[in-house]
């Protein structure tokens, strides 16, 4: 598949979702493109637009897009998770910024008509036990969420 546009570098531990035509990749870790030592990975907050195309003019296409969000942006993470709620929303939970450095915050990323706005929402309330990330993965059904360990 021919990549175009703002390519990210490769990586892992990051999120792809899906809302409509459009994927976004949000964070993940790898090698800043200036670092002399490779061997040095960094988790990132960046979130990537991609769209697929397979037209005469445009086969097997990937045009990735650099977005420049507002408002509460996530601190650079890994290994978190994401999921669609509603047709314009993405949310994201958790995460790693080292071994020692996990998350257990969630935010709201809109995408509807070049909105690219971050917030955070409290997520514990006292008849809530506070949930912390490890190896789950969540989804959101029927306005429910579930998580699974």
């Amino acid at each position: 598949m021919k990549q175009t546009g703002n390519v990210p570098t490769g990586r892992s531990g990051h999120t792809i979702v899906t809302m409509g035509k459009m994927h976004y990749m949000f964070g993940g870790i790898d090698s800043p493109k200036d670092s002399p030592d490779k061997t040095k990975i960094l988790p990132k907050n960046e979130l990537y637009s991609i769209r697929i195309t397979n037209t005469p003019s445009t086969p097997n296409t990937a045009e990735w897009s650099l977005k420049q969000c507002t408002g509460d942006v996530p601190l650079a993470r890994a290994y978190h998770s994401a999921c669609k709620i509603g047709e314009d929303r993405m949310l994201v939970f958790g995460g790693y910024y080292t071994s020692n450095t996990r998350f257990n915050d969630t935010f709201i990323l809109k995408t509807s008509i070049c909105l690219k706005i971050f917030r955070q929402f409290a997520m514990v309330t006292a008849t809530q036990p506070k949930v912390c990330r490890r190896a789950q993965k969540f989804l959101v059904k029927d306005r429910r969420t579930l998580t699974t360990s």
